[in-house]
């Protein structure tokens, strides 16, 4: 998705976009960032979109900064750190820009960024995230979780057989024929998305220069899947995977 289309989403951004953060059933994300803050660190919000983490970040670390491709994004962003001195915004293309930032920095922060469908482009951001998280510093990384699309499918699947649907119409109505589940490729909203299992997280950010710390669940109610879900669908919940890694040195 090009600068234009996140141009163009601008005004409803907040209202179509899931904010992780405010999501997170459990704090995960919340704990995790505790757990890397630090007065003395410089950060970044690579993708920050309208700046949700921005002022979490501000009151946890030194100096922070929000980069993102979309102007009108970055407007919305600069609103919500109108207050904080120590937070900025700056536009960037993750994946062209390599001198999006003047040096690199202690903690990185990428949050539902990587979710485009096209390879190299992943590639190409994933080695200058490498570029500018300092060698040793930590990078927190949230991905869409392959485990979990097929999951809600399962559920998805069960709700409509329970509604008195054959399963062989109700697996047509799944995602298995709109998905390249080899490539971790499956609809969200209609558009293409990267998923990622659990040990590819690893695999990915190993070929990029970072070796993982953690991987954990970050879990949504089914809300986030499904406009009004039975209230028979409990746990296990949809999930996200948060991955902390160290930049080599």
């Amino acid at each position: 998705m090009d600068r234009t289309y996140w141009d163009k989403l601008a005004g409803v951004y907040d209202a179509r976009v899931l904010n992780s953060l405010a999501a997170d059933r459990s704090g995960v994300i919340g704990d995790a960032i505790d757990g890397l803050a630090n007065r003395r660190r410089s950060c970044a919000d690579f993708g920050c979109g309208t700046g949700h983490y921005l002022p979490a970040l501000a009151k946890r670390f030194e100096r922070v900064v929000g980069v993102d491709h979309s102007r009108k994004l970055l407007d919305a962003a600069r609103k919500r750190i109108a207050k904080l001195a120590n937070a900025t915004v700056r536009q960037g293309d993750l994946a062209r820009d390599r001198r999006t930032l003047e040096k690199p920095v202690d903690v990185g922060f990428c949050m539902n960024v990587l979710i485009m469908p096209d390879r190299n482009t992943r590639q190409s951001i994933g080695a200058n995230l490498a570029r500018w998280v300092k060698k040793g510093g930590r990078l927190l990384l949230l991905v869409p979780a392959l485990e979990s699309a097929l999951y809600v499918n399962q559920r998805y699947v069960s709700w409509n057989v329970k509604r008195g649907v054959a399963r062989s119409d109700a697996k047509q109505a799944g995602l298995h024929a709109r998905a390249d589940l080899l490539e971790g490729i499956v609809p969200l909203d209609g558009a293409p998305t990267k998923h990622y299992l659990a040990a590819e997280t690893r695999w990915a950010l190993g070929e990029w220069g970072f070796d993982v710390d953690s991987v954990q669940r970050v879990e949504y109610d089914w809300t986030t899947e499904f406009a009004k879900p039975p209230r028979w669908l409990r746990e296990p919940y949809p999930w996200d995977w948060l991955v902390v890694a160290r930049r080599r040195s």
